[in-house]
């Protein structure tokens, strides 16, 4: 899967309220808060998700090595793959 679109399905899935807000805005603008929005939406999601502490360590462990390598050029995941060329272009560091 594109990883804008796996953005836009984790943060702004058709029929949310995200989705609505987002239509007004060019594409650009779109894709660059979809990643920025679904990137909130996996780091939100950990707590509730994991019952074990060590185990949403070990996932904000793999989130903060992840974002390293988003700043390294390098990342792996959907969200910082997309993140990525939208930092870069509006000249931000990761």
């Amino acid at each position: 899967m594109h990883p804008d679109l796996y953005c836009a399905d984790k943060a702004a899935p058709p029929g949310s309220p995200a989705h609505y807000c987002l239509l007004g805005s060019d594409a650009g603008t779109r894709a660059t808060l979809g990643a920025l929005w679904a990137l909130e939406r996996e780091l939100a999601g950990i707590v509730p998700e994991c019952r074990e502490p060590a185990v949403a360590r070990a996932k904000f462990d793999w989130w903060r090595a992840e974002l390293r390598t988003l700043e390294g050029g390098t990342p792996q995941h959907p969200v910082t793959q997309a993140l990525a060329p939208r930092l870069r272009a509006r000249g931000l560091d990761a």
